[in-house]
């Protein structure tokens, strides 16, 4: 049986960052997001090119991105990032965090990555 999602319920979804290191060389982190669902009418809107244009990557996230994962993102200290606002425009100043945050967005709701996919509980 196929059910409707709530309008209020989030997912969570595992976001692969790349993080550029010394003499080219790279890690790949990762951390459990929550999304919400958009709707495809909005889903297209948020993501039109003109509309990218004109808008931060916060602003853009802040639709999406319902949280993480309690203990998912810690500061250079090794303490714990809570969601929140101000977490949030930190780390989408962070150019490879917030495209990471947007592919796997992408890829969630498209469907791509299903694999990474974790099933609810969901919130609501």
């Amino acid at each position: 049986m196929f059910r409707l999602a709530k309008p209020s319920q989030t997912y969570v979804h595992t976001v692969a960052v790349t993080v550029p290191g010394a003499q080219d060389s790279e890690q790949t982190r990762t951390f459990d997001a929550r999304f919400w669902v958009l709707s495809t009418s909005k889903f297209r809107a948020l993501f039109k090119p003109e509309n990218l244009a004109e808008v931060s990557d916060y602003q853009v996230i802040r639709e999406f991105l319902a949280g993480w994962e309690p203990g998912a993102i810690q500061r250079h200290d090794g303490t714990d990032l809570t969601f929140g606002e101000e977490a949030l425009r930190q780390l989408c100043d962070i150019n490879y965090w917030a495209q990471a945050v947007v592919e796997a967005y992408i890829d969630f709701h498209s469907g791509a990555r299903t694999k990474n996919f974790k099933a609810p509980p969901a919130t609501g």
